[in-house]
Parts: C-alpha cells; structure tokens; sequence
C-alpha cells in the first residue's frame, strides 16, 4: 500500500509555486511518512513559509519564523515535529535540533509526546501520554484515541520509541480500548439497520 501510494505521489504533477500552504503540507506529510524524506522535508518547508506569510514560499528553513506559527499551533506543531523528523532521516540534526529547542521555547512541549519521542527521550513521551490520557479526558479524545492508535504505530516518527517494553504496554492497554469500543459499535450495528433508519429519516 505504501510503495503504490507513494508511486502515485511521485506521478502526480506538482508544481510548489503554485499551491497553497495546506495543500503543501499534506504532499509534505504524506512523503515523509513514506519515507521519501528529501521532498517531503522541501514541501514542509515552502509550506510554512507559505504559511507565515512569505508569499513566494522562499529562503532557507531557518527563516522559518515559528513565533509566527502559532495561529494554528496543533497543526503546525505537528508539522514542526513531521519536519524536524525527516532532518533527523538525511543528516540534518543541528537543523531538527534548531526546530525542536524553537517549539520547546515558543510553545511549552512538556505535554506533546511526539516531541519527547524526537528528543530522544521515550520515558518523557510516555509519561505525556498517560498525563493527557488520565487528566484532560476531552484532549485525549481527540488527539490521542481508538484512531491514534493506528497513527502513533504506523507514523515513522514514533517507530523507535514504541519498542521500548513502557510503550509496548501502553500501546497494548490502547489496543484493549479500541477492540472494546470497536465490539460496542459492531452490537450496536447489529440491532440497528443505521442506514435504513437515516434513509426513512431523510425521506420524511
């Protein structure tokens, strides 16, 4: 699956220059995760620039201005780290390290577990997890729930910190969550005809 999609990436016509700053991060996003961190790492780059309000989306990643990021700061967070990853991929480390002290400084990472994990450090982006888990419930629902399961196990980013045997048992007390709301769905689905109800519904 990610060989083909990444084949189909790499066959769309693309011209940087000539899309906007979310339409640049999401190619930049999907490279990354398929491990095609070169190009992906560039169209972050434009991108955020983009973003920013540099309108031709030039000059060197650190005129990256992540003080002025902040409208946005979930998903441009999360951009920040996707970015500091793929340096941390081709030998860019002194710039991975530049965008991880920035985002420390600018937006207080000690409950973001992704730039924990980044940091090298595994015991504090698990820490943050069961933190967020256990004391903002609503949080933890969006970022953190059954559908993050699979984002955290399938995202490049993580795949070194989830070995460690702390997030090999958190990950598995997720795994029970999921299973357990998934089998809750499936009985609903099974004494409900949901579509033939919402049908009847609209029809009236």
């Amino acid at each position: 699956m990610g060989a083909k999609l990444l084949q189909l990436v790499n066959q769309t016509e693309f011209q940087i220059a000539e899309h906007d700053a979310f339409i640049l991060a999401q190619f930049g996003q999907v490279n990354i995760q398929l491990g095609n961190y070169h190009k992906g790492s560039e169209q972050l780059e434009y991108g955020l620039r983009l973003y920013q309000g540099n309108a031709d989306g030039t000059g060197p990643a650190s005129n990256i201005d992540i003080s002025v990021l902040r409208a946005s700061p979930d998903d441009i967070v999360f951009n920040m780290h996707l970015l500091a990853f793929a340096y941390q991929e081709v030998d860019r480390g002194d710039e991975a390290d530049t965008i991880l002290q920035a985002l420390t400084d600018e937006f207080g990472m000690e409950n973001n577990a992704l730039h924990h994990a980044l940091m090298g450090d595994a015991d504090g982006a698990l820490q943050a997890l069961q933190t967020l888990r256990s004391t903002t419930t609503r949080r933890w629902a969006k970022f953190y729930g059954p559908g993050s399961y699979y984002e955290i196990v399938n995202e490049p980013a993580w795949a070194t910190t989830i070995k460690t045997p702390g997030f090999q048992k958190f990950l598995a007390e997720m795994k029970e969550d999921v299973d357990r709301q998934r089998a809750i769905v499936e009985a609903a689905d099974a004494e409900h005809d949901f579509r033939a109800e919402f049908e009847a519904l609209m029809a009236k």
